[in-house]
């Protein structure tokens, strides 16, 4: 990356593979979103979030913020029938025991490293810090859009640490009352697999676990095939990069 220009780490001291330019500032709060509505090899290798996740906390500055791996498996489908799991028992890795909680569990010791299932919050319709509502759960348009039919949506919720955070608008201050969106960044970390009705799972169709499809009575999954997570990545917030696992494709259709 560093070699073509394209920086990882922000820094107000240029140097190998940081510089000014540089994605992941020192006190940026991370969203890596996962695949986890599936386990074994349908989820995001926990391997490679492992070495992603140390990668953040070795920015050359010293990184003093906070990251959350995240996604939502929609309470919906999955091996249980009941959505996803940041904690299954049969996992994407060489020690296949190795959830994500497992990971998030080793770096939380020392740093603010945390994980949130939004499948808790897919059926809760909330409003904006702004409007004065603190409550966890998902934002949710009005109206769809027009080319794809797609009725925008995205979580809202307060991380283990204490952190207000908006997909959209960004990190909330209540002192200030005011948003910082440049702190807010999203990895975007899908596992490549096939997918019964789209013929493939990567980068866009991973949009569908930041949306929730409950609450756009599943109008969200039908609308991916008008460019619908295109709407949802413009609409709310696009990831600054996208890692495609393919350590090992999935090419069972169905599950995806």
């Amino acid at each position: 990356m560093g070699d073509h220009g394209l920086l990882f780490y922000k820094s107000s001291v240029a140097g190998e593979n940081k510089g000014t330019t540089g994605i992941i500032g020192r006190d940026d709060v991370i969203i890596l979103k996962v695949n986890s509505q599936w386990d074994e090899r349908g989820g995001t290798n926990t391997d490679l979030l492992k070495a992603l996740i140390q990668a953040i906390l070795d920015h050359p500055d010293g990184f003093v913020g906070e990251i959350v791996v995240a996604d939502n498996g929609q309470a919906q489908a999955g091996p249980a029938g009941n959505g996803g799991s940041l904690d299954w028992t049969r996992n994407n890795a060489e020690n296949t025991s190795q959830s994500v909680q497992k990971v998030v569990d080793l770096f939380a010791v020392s740093h603010k490293v945390s994980t949130y299932l939004w499948d808790r919050i897919t059926t809760k319709k909330v409003n904006e810090y702004l409007e004065g509502d603190t409550e966890d759960g998902y934002i949710v348009n009005a109206t769809a859009n027009q080319k794809t039919g797609l009725m925008v949506s995205y979580p809202k919720f307060k991380t283990k640490f204490g952190t207000y955070v908006s997909f959209k608008l960004g990190i909330w201050n209540p002192q200030t009352r005011a948003y910082d969106s440049e702190r807010l960044k999203v990895i975007n970390v899908p596992v490549v697999k096939s997918h019964s009705t789209y013929g493939v799972t990567a980068c866009v169709k991973h949009y569908m676990g930041v949306v929730s499809d409950q609450l756009t009575s599943h109008g969200s999954h039908e609308a991916v095939g008008r460019g619908g997570m295109g709407t949802e990545m413009m609409e709310t917030r696009f990831p600054v990069l996208n890692i495609l696992d393919a350590i090992w494709v999935n090419a069972v259709p169905g599950a995806g």
